[in-house]
Formats: structure tokens, C-alpha cells, sequence
């Protein structure tokens, strides 16, 4: 929200919430929320928020990613699920047709999450190769390609 934009999330937070008292199966309303406490580094009430938008969507990838991103990612090693993660990436990927080198991108950190860097490496390359005429995609996918090959997983900075 606009008030998230200029360093106001706590009040975002509040206005949002009081929208979610008012629809709470609002799926961009959780997901907006779950947003803004990830970066506050507010990662349980991120997670519930982020999963809420995710399942309120179960055909739409955009919020299920999200929510896989979070799990693979997030700095708090209690918040990472690497399995669920797996499991919510590998469905947006086949919602997506596994063209979107964004979604694949997540995917292939929740196999690193995993400890599966082999299959994590072959996503990306999958990845790279969609990803043709994005450079800034092409360099994120060959900075995680080069961490993955020494069997560092990714992880959010987000809150930090």
C-alpha cells in the first residue's frame, strides 16, 4: 500500500487488517500483509498470512509462489517448511505450464532448501534458458546457479 511505500508499514498493517476483519478471505489483503510483516522480520504472522492467500487462490500462481518463495527463503530457519515448499513450487510450476522462469526460479530454491541441489540446478537450468532477453532474470539465475554448485541455498533478506 502507499502508506508500506513511504516507511509506514505498521500503519498499512493496521488498515489492512481492519479490511480483513471486514472480508477475511480476502486473498490480496493477506497477501499484502503477509508482504509488509516479512519485511518488518515479523515471520510467523508473514507465514500465516502469506498461506492464507495462497490457499484462498488454490488455481492462481501468483500468491501460491509467494507463499513457496517464503518457505524455501525466509531467514528464520523455523519458518522454512523445504518439502511444502517443494510441493506448492512444483504447482504453480505445473499451473504455469513450467514456462515462467520466475516460478521455476522458486522452485529450484525450495530443492536447494531441500539439500537437493542437483535438481535444483537442472530448474535452473531450465530457467536460464526461458529466461533469454531478461538480463536481470539471467543474472539471479546464474548467482543462484554459482551458490548451488557450492551447496549454499538461498535466503531472503527480507526483515533483516
Amino acid at each position: 500500500t502507499s502508506l508500506a511505500k513511504v516507511g509506514r508499514s505498521e500503519d498499512a498493517v493496521v488498515h489492512l487488517q481492519h479490511l480483513l476483519s471486514l472480508a477475511p478471505k480476502h486473498a490480496k489483503t493477506h497477501g499484502l500483509v503477509g508482504t509488509i510483516y516479512n519485511g518488518l522480520g515479523r515471520y510467523g504472522e508473514a507465514r500465516h498470512h502469506l498461506e492464507a492467500a495462497a490457499f484462498l487462490t488454490p488455481g492462481e500462481t501468483g500468491h501460491m509462489n509467494n507463499y513457496a518463495w517464503f518457505l524455501a527463503t525466509c531467514s528464520d530457519a523455523e519458518q522454512r517448511d523445504g518439502a511444502l515448499a517443494v510441493k506448492t513450487a512444483m504447482r504453480v510450476c505445473v499451473l504455469s505450464g513450467h514456462k515462467d522462469p520466475g516460478l521455476l526460479d522458486t522452485l529450484a530454491c525450495a530443492q536447494a532448501e531441500c539439500g537437493d541441489f542437483g535438481e535444483a540446478l537442472a530448474t535452473l537450468d531450465h530457467a536460464l534458458s526461458l529466461a533469454e532477453g531478461h538480463a536481470q532474470l539471467t543474472q539471479i539465475i546464474q548467482e543462484r546457479i554459482a551458490d548451488f554448485r557450492q551447496g549454499r541455498p538461498y535466503r531472503d533478506k527480507a526483515g533483516q
